[in-house]
């Protein structure tokens, strides 16, 4: 992933960020972006962004600083307060950082990966903003993962099951997490009250490896994804809430 950046003229910070904003509808208009400031209050936000979060662009950037203003209490949970952690993380560390959030609005479930990228003036290699990027939480964004075709080892998926805890732990070892247990931790979350321990999930995985006649994860992955499986979340594991997935280091 590229730093997010504009040329190599030299402009102080300030003016950077002015061009970056006065820019951006330009790179951004049909994404799900936003830039915040050093003190995490949107600066600009896309349509589609602002559509999402169900209000005119102009007034959610002006939606943190009220909050910030007032005594209103944000009722932060222990989930969100990680989130904000790696908000200062990104910012202190220039590194990217990846989670999983999970809502429901209006009856219906909204399930979306968020990246938070540092936006680095390369003139003075400050840190002047961070870039929020909201992608579907769906198969399109899981399926470029797999560069690899396995024709030779191809399953019948029509006669093929696979319960529900089989199919999350798919899904996760498709984004790459295959420490059991981080992803114990992150369904023993989502189940909200059932404790998935590291042995259910050593147990789980030998059985796929089994069931793909396979003895690595990706040649499991991959004789998945020729076959035509799709890496999806079951809906009994949509609940509320937040889950840190990733760090990506993407500054040298």
């Amino acid at each position: 992933m590229k730093l997010h950046s504009l040329n190599s003229r030299l402009l102080p910070d300030d003016k950077f960020l002015s061009i970056f904003i006065d820019s951006f509808d330009i790179h951004y208009s049909t994404q799900m972006v936003g830039l915040k400031d050093l003190n995490n209050s949107f600066l600009i936000v896309s349509e589609p962004y602002a559509q999402h979060m169900g209000m005119h662009r102009s007034e959610l950037t002006k939606v943190c600083q009220r909050a910030k203003a007032s005594n209103i209490s944000l009722d932060l949970d222990a989930r969100d307060i990680v989130i904000h952690q790696k908000y200062e993380h990104v910012i202190k560390n220039k590194q990217s950082v990846k989670y999983i959030d999970i809502h429901n609005r209006d009856g219906n479930t909204h399930a979306f990966v968020f990246t938070k990228s540092p936006l680095i003036n390369p003139s003075t290699d400050n840190v002047v903003g961070v870039i929020h990027k909201l992608d579907k939480f769906s198969v399109p964004y899981i399926q470029h993962i797999f560069t690899q075709t396995n024709t030779n080892n191809s399953m019948d998926l029509n006669t093929t099951e696979f319960s529900d805890r089989e199919r999350i732990i798919l899904f996760f070892m498709s984004l790459g997490i295959t420490n059991y247990k981080q992803i114990a931790d992150i369904m023993t979350a989502l189940r909200d009250g059932e404790e998935i321990t590291h042995d259910n999930i050593k147990y789980s995985v030998k059985k796929l490896l089994k069931i793909t006649d396979t003895c690595f994860y990706n040649d499991m992955l991959n004789s998945l994804a020729s076959s035509g499986y799709i890496f999806d979340v079951p809906e009994s594991f949509l609940t509320k809430g937040k889950f840190f997935i990733g760090q990506l280091d993407i500054h040298e």
